[in-house]
């Protein structure tokens, strides 16, 4: 069974799914509880798609009247199915200046911080994320853990970047094929700046971070609002 295959999303009976049900187990704790305070549940979800949240089933979403916004880039598409509960629109994670304050019961990511560029935009994120939701719950991957889940190779985010570069110049890396210049390399190793808990701290002070683990060493850091 190659990697890839262990990371794929669509299947619902892969590694990745199954590790990503458990994590949900939480996640559903944190919605039912507003749901059942507030009798409904404004959601944005920073960076996410329908798919993801088929980890709950449907009748979940409609005992606890949930509705989330999908907020990316670019829109994502929408099952007509799911038109009722879920909306997408287009911006940026980093500034959300089109919300007011506590506009969302919970604003949740999962792995998206990483991607966002410098540090100075994973600030604004966590900025912006505590500012329009009442509750926040924030995933990104671990610094610390020893293989790198975009490029699915151990060690990897370790190394300076000069030598990442070269490494994916010569080699594909899971999804990644093999860079075809140094500038596609150098853009993508810095496409992804993995945090550690100082780092997520710091930008959340007053936030929870939980870890989830693998085989008893700490995967990804789950922040709390």
């Amino acid at each position: 069974m190659s990697l890839k295959t262990l990371v794929n999303y669509d299947d619902p009976n892969s590694f990745a799914s199954r590790l990503r049900k458990k994590r949900s187990r939480y996640l559903e704790e944190v919605i039912s509880a507003i749901a059942s305070r507030n009798g409904s549940c404004r959601i944005l979800d920073l960076g996410g798609t329908h798919a993801y949240w088929n980890i709950f089933p449907e009748t979940w979403f409609e005992n606890l009247s949930i509705k989330i916004t999908l907020l990316n880039l670019n829109r994502v598409s929408i099952p007509e199915r799911a038109n009722t509960r879920f909306c997408s629109v287009s911006g940026d994670a980093c500034n959300l200046s089109e919300y007011a304050d506590d506009a969302f019961d919970l604003v949740h990511s999962n792995s998206v911080i990483e991607h966002v560029g410098s540090w100075d935009r994973m600030c604004s994120m966590a900025k912006e994320s505590l500012r329009v939701g009442k509750r926040v719950y924030l995933q990104t991957p671990y610094f610390w853990f020893p293989v790198e889940p975009h490029f699915l190779t151990p060690f990897v985010h370790w190394l300076p970047l000069s030598v990442r570069a070269w490494l994916a110049c010569k080699v594909a890396m899971g999804n990644w094929p093999r860079a075809t210049s140094i500038d596609e390399a150098v853009r993508a190793q810095q496409s992804s700046m993995l945090l550690d808990k100082r780092m997520l701290q710091s930008m959340m002070p007053a936030a929870s971070i939980r870890f989830e683990r693998f085989l008893g060493l700490p995967k990804s850091l789950i922040a709390i609002a």
